[in-house]
């Protein structure tokens, strides 16, 4: 526990002879790197001198990304330049690829140098198909294939159309909301007759949600007469057929989610995926000072809600370093989702970590959370949503999107 003072106040955990900024790098352009630029500039003292490195110029913040085909949700960017010059903070478009431990150096790909006292590496993931063969779903790179999807829906040369869920895929929602909203496009304007198959490795719809949410989901896909096969990995064999399991199954189009890879820089730990390892507050082991928040992490599942939460809980662990607040208790993660369904939108929600999973598991037709949009962010979509943020769009084709 931290120690106190005689009146109750934290002591300073930096040297008292020191005059210099508190140096703190971010590095990242997505949801946990906001989060955490907010955060900081909310609790912080104004000795921090902020840095953010990100190789893209905007962040598109675009909560409803998988409605985006479905001319629903098209979401709007900012100008990473506009929001830290807001915020306080220096920006630089550069990418980090290396860390020195020993020199406090965040090595960019440039070739430039940030020192820094503190690093939070939020530089997200990277997504890549799972199959040779199918479509993959992700509007930053594959979006033409799965808009000549749904052509192809309306030229009626698809009535059957099957959605995957890859193995080591944790945030598997996307999914559910592909599988309703491709059956709703099916029937309407003329009535066309579509068939949607969604297979997953999950042993129940939606499981990371538990069991209460996840009958929720279960009635509403079969409302919407979506067929789920769970509990088998699928494995995409061409465009027309994959195995789930031992069963063989035809379609004339298979979607599939992509899978993710870990940003690796070097000088940081990483897992075979290269994901990088964090404690329960954030911190990377090995590297004094070094943080990581996002899906950038070996948490099992990467959204944009936990990410923020992660942040949240990097940030009270600086601020503690720092002097300026209590030593803060390891936080419960908290998972939180939107489904779009025929009914209208289901808000789900549970406990996450260490024998919890799944507790408090919550399917509602009300809003569970009182943040603004779909991405739960404690701070970030409130400070979006206000009259501060800058508010012109960038129009940059850079972009780090949110999911």
């Amino acid at each position: 526990m931290a120690r106190r003072t005689a009146n109750g106040t934290v002591p300073s955990m930096l040297p008292t002879t020191r005059r210099d900024p508190h140096r703190i790098v971010i590095a990242g352009g997505g949801i946990a790197a906001l989060e955490a630029l907010v955060a900081l500039r909310e609790q912080a003292s104004s000795g921090c001198r902020i840095t953010l490195a990100s190789p893209t110029g905007t962040f598109a913040y675009r909560p409803l990304a998988v409605q985006e085909p479905f001319g629903r949700g098209g979401g709007r960017r900012f100008s990473l330049a506009a929001l830290t010059r807001d915020l306080g903070a220096a920006y630089v478009r550069d990418a980090l690829v290396r860390v020195d431990g020993p020199a406090r150096t965040a090595i960019l790909r440039t070739g430039a140098s940030l020192q820094y006292d503190t690093l939070l590496i939020a530089t997200g993931a990277h997504p890549y198909p799972a199959f040779a063969h199918g479509v993959t779903f992700d509007r930053d790179t594959e979006a033409a294939e799965f808009d000549e999807l749904l052509s192809d829906i309306d030229a009626r040369l698809a009535p059957h159309v099957a959605i995957v869920v890859p193995e080591h895929v944790g945030w598997t929602l996307p999914a559910y909301e592909l599988a309703l909203s491709i059956a709703a496009y099916g029937r309407r304007p003329r009535g066309r007759r579509l068939a949607v198959t969604l297979v997953t490795h999950e042993r129940q719809p939606l499981a990371a949600f538990g069991t209460t949410a996840s009958r929720a989901v279960a009635d509403v896909l079969d409302e919407a007469g979506v067929e789920v096969i769970a509990g088998r990995e699928g494995v995409v064999m061409s465009d027309g057929a994959l195995i789930a399991g031992s069963q063989w199954i035809t379609a004339d189009r298979i979607v599939a989610l992509p899978r993710l890879a870990g940003p690796r820089p070097r000088g940081v730990p990483s897992d075979p995926h290269g994901f990088i390892p964090v404690d329960c507050h954030g911190r990377v082991p090995d590297l004094p000072g070094v943080y990581a928040a996002g899906d950038g992490t070996s948490a099992s599942i990467k959204q944009g809600g936990l990410a923020a939460q992660q942040a949240d809980a990097v940030v009270a662990h600086i601020v503690w370093q720092l002097g300026a607040a209590a030593e803060p208790t390891p936080p419960t993660p908290v998972l939180r989702g939107v489904l779009r369904t025929p009914r209208g939108t289901l808000y789900l929600q549970a406990e996450l970590g260490p024998g919890r999973a799944g507790e408090g598991s919550i399917a509602s037709w009300l809003p569970l959370w009182p943040a603004p949009g779909r991405v739960a962010s404690r701070r970030l979509g409130r400070y979006l949503s206000s009259s501060s943020a800058p508010a012109s769009p960038a129009s940059s084709s850079g972009s780090c999107a949110t999911r």
